[in-house]
């Protein structure tokens, strides 16, 4: 064959908790990322690929359960197309679930191990390499070369950082047709480094706020000169983040009318950011707010991270009890490390510096 139509797919994460979310919430998404990930499985059977390459992390290891398992094989299984995974560290091939999962599974699935190797379809070669712990310091790459000559060379491979830590130059030298990665849940575009094209698909569902945006899977065809991948939604519910400006905004009502504004589809879930400087009646309560707002969104949280429109430096310089007070907020926020710690003290100088210009201890 001149080229095999494929789909690409990644970091399913099956079994997530979602623990920021409430009780019922965590229940639905859930069950919503495994229907998701069957739409994923099902879009690329009725784009009638050749073969489904998922790279890596199907399973949250820790938190999966038997019944999970049995759902993924049932799903793989619906299909008689050539289907490869490459376990990540999220799910190694050493554990239970592996054992779980092979047992009663299609034979037109492989599942790769810790040495490389490849499976042939006519002039394809489908290679792979799967996670026997949960981290690989060395390059799997390392020492690759595919097999030259006329054959379409195709790999699938979970790596990044301190898991599986591949290079651009190792990626160059691999003589790969096309590259399937996984363990970045965000798309990184198709890239090409020498005559290799690569792609991160990301994952196929969102699962906190460092994943907003579109999800979805990658389909296309690969070649031996060259690559032309699509990116396919597959996602149940965006994660997406607002940044609000609460320098303009007097009042508590108009931070939620501004807020309610931006929601643009009631099935999301919303992380609403509060920058700039707020005046000092405004008081805010971060809690309050979300409870308000979760009422227009699936989901909604608030970060505040706003400062008071009181100059700390300049109080600082103040002989008295309130620049005392300013001195050791600036140095509480020269040690903070974290968003949380600085929310905290935000609130907290709101609080001490109100009392101390109201004349209360």
């Amino acid at each position: 064959m001149e080229s095999i139509k494929i789909a690409h797919i990644a970091d399913a994460h099956l079994g997530c908790t979602f623990a920021d979310l409430d009780k019922s919430k965590r229940a639905l998404r859930r069950q919503e990322i495994k229907m998701s990930f069957s739409n994923a499985i099902n879009t690329a059977i009725k784009n009638d690929v050749q073969a489904i390459l998922i790279a890596g992390d199907i399973f949250d290891n820790e938190y999966v359960d038997k019944e999970t398992i049995i759902f993924v094989k049932n799903t793989l299984n619906k299909t008689d197309v050539p289907l490869f995974i490459a376990p990540g560290n999220h799910d190694p091939y050493t554990t239970g679930v592996y054992k779980t999962l092979k047992d009663g599974l299609n034979e037109n699935i492989t599942i790769f191990e810790s040495t490389i190797s490849k499976v042939t379809i006519d002039n394809v070669n489908i290679y792979g390499y799967g996670f026997d712990k949960d981290v690989l310091e060395k390059s799997s790459l390392s020492s690759f070369t595919a097999d030259d000559g006329d054959a379409i060379n195709i790999m699938v491979l979970h790596a990044g950082g301190m898991y599986n830590p591949i290079t651009d130059e190792e990626i160059k030298n691999s003589r790969l047709s096309y590259l399937a990665l996984g363990h970045t849940h965000n798309f990184s575009g198709v890239n090409k480094s020498g005559d290799t094209y690569w792609a991160y698909c990301g994952t196929h569902d969102g699962h906190g706020f460092d994943e907003c945006g579109e999800k979805g899977i990658l389909i296309g065809t690969v070649s031996k000169a060259k690559t032309e991948m699509q990116f396919v939604p597959t996602h149940s519910r965006m994660y997406k983040t607002i940044e609000i400006d609460v320098s303009p905004l007097e009042t508590v009502d108009d931070i939620i009318a501004t807020a309610k504004k931006s929601i643009d589809n009631p099935e999301s879930l919303y992380k609403f950011v509060l920058t700039g400087r707020k005046s000092a009646e405004l008081t805010i309560d971060a809690d309050m707010l979300a409870s308000v707002l979760s009422s227009s969104a699936f989901y909604a949280e608030v970060k505040d991270k706003s400062t008071p429109s009181y100059d700390l430096e300049e109080l600082s310089k103040d002989y008295s009890l309130k620049g005392i007070v300013a001195k050791n907020l600036i140095a509480e926020f020269e040690k903070a490390d974290t968003d949380e710690e600085k929310e905290l003290l935000n609130a907290i100088s709101s609080l001490l510096i109100k009392s101390l210009e109201g004349g209360t201890e």
